[in-house]
């Protein structure tokens, strides 16, 4: 009996030590994770950064080609309407709206002159401008109307109803030079290399592609051999082998019954 106790004990503890080994390596494992973590996190900013100027190139080149904007005046424009609380994308549809009241029709279909002439400002100066500087010019003459009902009016006689939604931007007649000031050389950086950024976006998007490009390849050269395989599994009856499973489960669980009501008895003389 002492003798089975001594084995039994020496067992356990055998086993308490192969535990504790394994939950040492485990902490090991995760501080070295951690430390990983920690040391690529730089680089993983740095990378986030570089895909954010990325796609930013993609965007302002897609706008630019759209409203007819350079693209170091859409990057203007967009920090002004973010300094008014506005979605930088709704840069490209106030322009747009823009475009066709100076048509003469705003987008509901009404006459534009009448709300042009209230900002003093002539059709002729306005078509002296590149579509940016109309902008500006517009949203300074709307911010300069004091009555707010009357610019609110002003403003969807020029944009149509939608010009509600722009009121934020007709605040401040400064909003422009103040955007301008934050973005500082982005404007010009933008300007110079948001064409290449936006193909390099586009080459990088298309990594996901190159993938299944692989994949399909492989798939094609070994498409023989799985279609064997397929033709085999789709012959073959497996319920046989599924019953024959199945009995040696239950009697696996027949037997851990067994030794589950025994354990109490083996504990006993242990």
């Amino acid at each position: 009996m002492a003798d089975i106790t001594a084995r039994f004990r020496l067992d356990i503890s055998g086993i308490d030590a192969a535990l504790a080994r394994v939950a040492a390596a485990t902490v090991a494992v995760q501080g070295a994770f951690a430390a990983a973590n920690t040391a690529l996190a730089p680089f993983a900013s740095a990378f986030s950064a570089i895909k954010e100027s990325l796609d930013l190139g993609g965007q302002l080149t897609d706008m630019s080609a759209q409203t007819g904007i350079a693209v170091g005046d859409l990057v203007v424009l967009r920090q002004a309407f973010a300094n008014a609380g506005m979605d930088a994308e709704q840069v490209g549809p106030a322009i747009n709206r823009l475009q066709k009241a100076l048509g003469g029709i705003n987008e509901d279909g009404e006459p534009t002159n009448k709300a042009l002439a209230a900002l003093g400002i002539s059709m002729a100066e306005l078509q002296s401008l590149n579509p940016a500087e109309q902008f500006s010019r517009v949203s300074a003459a709307l911010a300069a109307i004091p009555d707010t009902t009357e610019r609110a009016a002003t403003a969807m006689g020029i944009f149509g109803r939608k010009g509600a939604a722009l009121q934020a931007i007709f605040l401040d007649g400064s909003a422009m030079d103040v955007a301008r000031q934050q973005v500082g050389g982005l404007a010009d950086t933008m300007q110079a290399n948001a064409s290449r950024f936006d193909s390099i976006s586009d080459a990088l998007g298309a990594a996901n592609l190159k993938g299944q490009q692989l994949a399909a390849g492989f798939t094609a050269a070994i498409a023989p051999a799985l279609e064997e395989i397929g033709n085999a599994l789709n012959a073959t009856d497996l319920t046989g082998l599924g019953e024959s499973l199945g009995e040696i489960a239950a009697a696996a669980i027949r037997f851990g019954q067994a030794l589950s009501g025994m354990i109490p008895q083996i504990m006993g003389v242990v």
